[in-house]
């Protein structure tokens, strides 16, 4: 090796093996083959799971990854001068997402070819002294192969999420769940 030149090595990683990153083009493909189903889903979603009518679920992507991406309306209020972002995540998480994984992800072809299943939940906050409504978005962003072991038992729903992306109104976060209970 000449002088001032460095080589890298790779050591065992095999880049044969690695995955192309995930294009608006490729969404839409998933989005049209998988449509029926998608459309079946949203449907038993709003009747058993929350699932909001005006954004059903549908394919993006999200730092080149394929996501489907799911959007829920929490039935419970929050009151943001009681509690902390942390906290209303925690929750949100624990009592509203995580009861209903199970039942969402068998309604899921498990070899459907996601990355990640975004769980995006409209959270309603107490209203304004005037009476507006206002409302936060809580984004649990969830690697699917640790999402379906959370949903089987196999791992805890701290492993879950300390392996995932939770953002609060689009601003990632870090989620201690019983630091915050």
């Amino acid at each position: 090796m000449p002088d001032g030149e460095q080589f890298f090595q790779l050591g065992d990683v095999d880049l044969s093996q690695a995955k192309p990153a995930a294009t608006p083009a490729d969404a839409e493909k998933l989005q049209a083959q998988y449509q029926s189903q998608l459309d079946i889903l949203a449907k038993d979603g709003q009747a058993q799971f929350g699932f909001v009518d005006y954004d059903p679920p549908s394919f993006v992507v999200v730092s080149k990854q394929m996501v489907l991406q799911m959007t829920l309306k929490n039935s419970s209020r929050f009151d943001p001068d009681k509690t902390s972002i942390y906290k209303r995540a925690a929750q949100t998480f624990d009592l509203f997402v995580a009861p209903k994984m199970k039942d969402i992800l068998d309604h899921l072809p498990g070899d459907l070819p996601v990355d990640y299943y975004d769980f995006s939940v409209v959270n309603p906050l107490s209203a304004t002294p005037t009476g507006k409504v206002r409302s936060e978005a809580m984004e649990f962003l969830l690697p699917k192969s640790l999402a379906r072991k959370f949903a089987n038992a196999e791992i805890t729903n701290q492993e879950l999420i300390d392996r995932s992306q939770v953002l609060v109104n689009g601003v990632r976060i870090a989620l201690n769940l019983q630091l915050v209970e």
